[in-house]
Order: structure tokens, then C-alpha cells, then sequence
């Protein structure tokens, strides 16, 4: 696999090895290795083998998602009442999130990247579900560690009533908005650090809509650009529609500023669109100033979308 993915003329491999199940692919300390590789592990042949061909290598960590099943969550298992939660008139609803609010989901999730970065010949870390829950209203995350920030921060209590009229008009949306990006960033900074230390990178797949990801997910991912923070952005691109992924581009490009390379992530999930398609896309974002593109994912990619990329 690594040989064709070389062949095909790719330069960097995003192995996922932390999904939203919880369980890890490969042998971790930190987490709970998956059932099935206690004799093998995946992630050092790959990244072996990558180093071996020139295929930079940066694993992949599904960074707060964490599914209602915990079986193979470390993190939930060890802390339930580190879950988001909402409220709702029939109580407490668990989300399948870690809130990055508390202390032990973000020494947790560091600490996956850093044992990733110290132990394996690998070249970066990938960030994914690098955000809140996307709750999508502006209470978000109901947690006791979420509600005592806010009453802290405000006096009021985190419920609707406290967004009156447009909610995100709301004063009360200023501090509480701020507040969770800075847990979300804290995060990125942190395995920023520990990646550079090591002479490694981060990159990190992103929403498309900034400034919308700032407020709604806790995204601030512009400022981390303009930080350092990032080695590489791939806002998540996930349109069929050519001209919209020419304009999201533009949009990337005009707020990074040459702060970090910015390659748009494209999906091509299991032949969801025609090559000609595929390739316009690409030429798309290349017109509109990306540095590169990453594709998702490697199950949907043939000969015939090979061949195509080749002429780039």
C-alpha cells in the first residue's frame, strides 16, 4: 500500500490510529490498544515503511469525539463525568464527546499525541475533531465544569435564558465563546510544542467556515495559523461543486496569509464523484492558491483517479 500511495504521487500519509470509538491502533500506553493487534502494530510498519519510500507519515487522532460505547475509551472509562452533556427536561443527556473544558480530556489527548511522536519514526500528528461537540446552540456543553465557568464568568446560569433575543448577539455569547476556543487551542498548542521539540510537525483538518467554526465549535483555527500553532491546515472541503471549492479556497487563502500551506481536504469516499470531477477540484484549488490537497480517503481512490492526478 505504502509503494502505491508513493507511486501515485503522494507525498504524506494520515493513518488514522485514534477513532471515535476510542480505541487505539497501534500499541499505546496511554489508551487501550484494539482488540487484534496485541502482536502487531500497525502504525510502525507504516510509518518503517514510509520512511523507507519518502512518505511522510503524520497518524491521525480523533481528538475529543468519544462514541456513547466506551468499551475501548481509556479517557471514559477511567472518567464518565468528563462526557459533554446536555440538559434536557428529562435530565442529563451524555454526548458523544469529551468536553475539553475539563483538565483530564486535554492531558489526555496530548499525552496520545506525545508518546505517538516520541515512539514512532513519523514525520507530524494530525489533529481531527479538533473542537467542541458542535452542539450548535449557544449553551453547548451542560457539564458541572462548563456550568461553573460560566456562572464564574457571568453570574447567570448556562441554560437558553441566558442568550436572550439572538442569542449570538448575546453578551453572555462573548466570554462563554472565548472561553472554549481557548480550551480547544491549549490543545493544539500543547501538541504543537511537544511536535516541535521533536523537530515534527502538526497539521490539523479543519471546518471550512471560519469564522462560523470559531463560534459554533470552538475552532479558532485562523489563529492558529497566525500563531504558529499549525504546521499545515486542510480545511475539510466536502462539496462536489468545483466553483464553491475554487471560492472556499480563495477564502482560506485570504485569511491564512501565507501563514501556514493550506491544502484543502477533498472527499473522494469510496468513488462518491467522477474523476473529472475529482480533478476539477483539484485544479480548482490549486487556481485558487492551495498549496497542495489532501483526499479522502484512500478506499476510493483507483488506477483511473491515479492516472489523473499524475497530469498535476
Amino acid at each position: 500500500m505504502v509503494n502505491r500511495v508513493r507511486e501515485w504521487g503522494f507525498d504524506l500519509l494520515i493513518p488514522c490510529v485514534k477513532l471515535y470509538d476510542g480505541w487505539c491502533d497501534y500499541h499505546s500506553r496511554v489508551g487501550i490498544v484494539r482488540p487484534g493487534w496485541e502482536e502487531f502494530d500497525p502504525l510502525l510498519v507504516l510509518a518503517e515503511e514510509g520512511s523507507d519510500v519518502g512518505l511522510e507519515v503524520h497518524p491521525w487522532s480523533c481528538v475529543f469525539v468519544e462514541s456513547l460505547n466506551s468499551e475501548g475509551s481509556a479517557l471514559m472509562r477511567e472518567h464518565p463525568e468528563a462526557r459533554a452533556i446536555k440538559l434536557t427536561a428529562g435530565g442529563p443527556e451524555p454526548q458523544g464527546w469529551a468536553c475539553p473544558s475539563h483538565e483530564v480530556v486535554r492531558d489526555y489527548n496530548v499525552a496520545i499525541c506525545e508518546e505517538i511522536l516520541e515512539n514512532y519514526p513519523v514525520q507530524g500528528m494530525h489533529l481531527d475533531y479538533i473542537r467542541n461537540g458542535g452542539f450548535q446552540i449557544p449553551e453547548g456543553c451542560q457539564c458541572e465544569v462548563c456550568r461553573a465557568a460560566f456562572r464564574e464568568m457571568t453570574g447567570a446560569e448556562l441554560t437558553a435564558d441566558a442568550f436572550p433575543g439572538i442569542s449570538q448577539a448575546a453578551q453572555n455569547y462573548v466570554p462563554l465563546t472565548r472561553w472554549r476556543a481557548a480550551q480547544v487551542t491549549e490543545v493544539v498548542r500543547r501538541v504543537h510544542e511537544a511536535a516541535a521539540k521533536r523537530g515534527k510537525g502538526v497539521s490539523a483538518a479543519v471546518f471550512s467556515n471560519f469564522p462560523i467554526a470559531y463560534f459554533d465549535q470552538g475552532q479558532d483555527w485562523v489563529t492558529w495559523a497566525h500563531q504558529g500553532i499549525v504546521d499545515y491546515l486542510f480545511p475539510m472541503t466536502y462539496i462536489a461543486l468545483p466553483e464553491v471549492v475554487k471560492w472556499w479556497t480563495e477564502c482560506y487563502v485570504a485569511m491564512v496569509k501565507g501563514a501556514v500551506p493550506v491544502w484543502p481536504g477533498l472527499c473522494y469516499f469510496q468513488d462518491c464523484l467522477s474523476v473529472e470531477t475529482m480533478t476539477e477540484q483539484i485544479a480548482s484549488a490549486k487556481q485558487a492558491g492551495a498549496d497542495g490537497v489532501v483526499i479522502f480517503e484512500y478506499t476510493g481512490m483507483s488506477e483511473e483517479m491515479a492516472a489523473a492526478l499524475r497530469t498535476f
